[in-house]
């Protein structure tokens, strides 16, 4: 199986986020918080979201794959 690095930049917007994690990995329902709470503690480090998990949720993104190659790495 081939095993290649590459890199990604985008954006998505208008994504409903109804789950996150906290710092030790638990999920956190965030469907009732308020958008600049979760965007504070999202910068801030205390939650996280999965970009796999909103990628394709709407159709207003815009992701770019480049810089392939391939690669040894586990």
């Amino acid at each position: 199986m081939p095993k290649i690095s590459f890199c990604f930049q985008g954006h998505i917007n208008g994504v409903e986020v109804t789950k996150a994690s906290d710092v030790e990995g638990k999920q956190v329902d965030v469907s009732n918080m308020d958008a600049d709470k979760l965007c504070r503690k999202l910068n801030d480090g205390e939650l996280f979201i999965s970009l796999g998990d909103y990628l394709y949720k709407n159709n207003n993104e815009e992701i770019e794959l480049y810089d392939f190659g391939k690669t040894d790495q586990l």
